[in-house]
């Protein structure tokens, strides 16, 4: 499933989460570097990676799931 960063960018002004100046900035980056425009937010701090993971999932109509304070079986972690 290709994300679709055009959406992500809308969703992204609609949240204010990030200013208008710097989703620009990450665009260019992301031209000028060959990158993504999400690994351009990530690299100018502009957004933490679990806020950047929840609106990547809403793009993608995914349920996001946070797992960082739940313990998981060894069983489960060796398939």
């Amino acid at each position: 499933m290709k994300l679709d960063e055009e959406k992500l960018q809308s969703l992204i002004i609609e949240s204010g989460l990030v200013s208008r100046e710097n989703i620009l900035l990450a665009l260019t980056n992301s031209q000028n570097n060959h990158t993504t425009f999400s690994s351009e937010l990530l690299a100018l701090g502009v957004i933490n990676g679990m806020d950047l993971s929840r609106l990547e999932a809403q793009v993608l109509g995914i349920p996001f799931v946070d797992l960082t304070h739940e313990k998981i079986d060894i069983s489960i972690l060796s398939l």
